[in-house]
């Protein structure tokens, strides 16, 4: 074996020994953290489970041991709160009194708090969520400090938090003027007004008139899954609107109200100049329409637009008496409203 080659061997070995030295210390420093961070969650979850137990004496007694025992340490912190979140929603509620004063004596406040002020986006966001979560009472201020964050994720998680803390005030304000500079996406939105601790009526009375007309459409989608009655008036207002989305977001609200004064409207809608608002109130009708929509949707079904025909012929095939107004249509001299109708017929048969 020449020089060269032993050279190399040894080159290798070495290399192969350091990798699996490598190995085993990142598996034992893996075990080691992993039994740290159990002992830990396991004498979190013996203090947090006595505290419940004990008399209001003896609690705070438990409170001042868990600040002793957390300290400064983010880890055991977010662990305490994350053992709590766990719990559940029920839970919380239903122990809140008791919670909001181990927030305070345990440090889970104003360590959420010092959080907010991170320069770590991610540590913000994730700050507004858990004080959310908690329901931690009087942070609402401290939250919308960060309503100019350039940062989306933190907007978002600003919005959630009013939301769960049920803070219509601040939330409307931010929603009202700053809607241009929200770029959320319609899940998103649905998901803080889902989450919105207060009567939605309210909320979306308080935002609707002021938010532009992205906002708005987001919104009254967002109110049509609560059919609430109180909203009637707005999605009426917004049929007049220049915005596609905005009156085809009215009509499905309007559609989900399942009122008969509202049919007038959504028959009216037939004939805008934009096929998807047409198609829209056609399928709008599938839930509002009477009889007093059958001509309106049996002029529909020769619509130069084939979803119009289609949403048009299935709205009145599915509306009380309106399948024997459709099969008159089978005489229709107009191919295209012959051939909608049979098609409707043929799937709900």
């Amino acid at each position: 074996m020449t020089n060269q080659a032993l050279y190399l061997l040894w080159v290798s070995i070495g290399l192969i020994s350091s990798f699996f030295i490598a190995i085993v210390v990142m598996w034992v420093y893996s075990y080691i953290h992993m039994k740290a961070v159990a002992k830990i969650k396991g004498s979190l979850e013996e203090m947090l489970s006595s505290y419940f137990r004990l008399e209001k004496e003896e609690q705070q007694d438990v409170a001042r041991k868990l600040h002793a025992y957390v300290k400064h340490s983010v880890l055991k912190n977010e662990m305490l709160i994350n053992l709590i979140i766990q719990n559940g929603e029920p839970f919380i509620e239903s122990n809140h009194e008791q919670l909001l004063k181990l927030y305070e004596s345990a440090g889970t406040k104003s360590f959420l708090i010092k959080r907010l002020l991170s320069k770590r986006t991610h540590v913000q966001a994730l700050a507004c969520r858990h004080l959310g979560d908690l329901r931690v009472h009087d942070v609402e201020m401290h939250i919308y400090k960060l309503i100019n964050s350039k940062d989306n994720d933190v907007i978002y998680h600003v919005l959630l938090a009013l939301a769960k803390l049920g803070d219509l005030q601040r939330l409307t304000h931010i929603l009202n003027a700053n809607s241009q500079n929200i770029h959320l996406s319609f899940r998103a939105v649905i998901e803080i007004i889902a989450d919105f601790k207060g009567p939605k009526d309210e909320l979306f009375k308080a935002t609707i008139e002021s938010s532009d007309d992205y906002l708005k459409g987001i919104l009254i989608k967002a109110s049509a899954d609560y059919q609430l009655e109180d909203l009637g008036e707005y999605y009426v207002k917004y049929l007049n609107s220049t915005n596609t989305n905005l009156k085809i977001a009215c009509i499905r609200a309007l559609s989900e109200l399942t009122n008969p004064l509202y049919e007038a409207y959504v028959i009216a809608m037939l004939e805008d100049s934009e096929w998807e608002v047409r198609a829209a109130a056609a399928k709008g009708l599938e839930k509002l329409g009477t009889s007093r929509s059958f001509t309106a949707l049996g002029e529909k079904i020769s619509d130069s637009e084939w979803w119009v025909r289609h949403n048009a012929a299935n709205s009145l095939v599915l509306i009380p008496g309106g399948k024997e107004y459709a099969n008159q249509i089978m005489n229709n001299k107009d191919r295209f409203a012959r051939e909608a109708v049979m098609g409707v017929l043929a799937l709900s048969s």
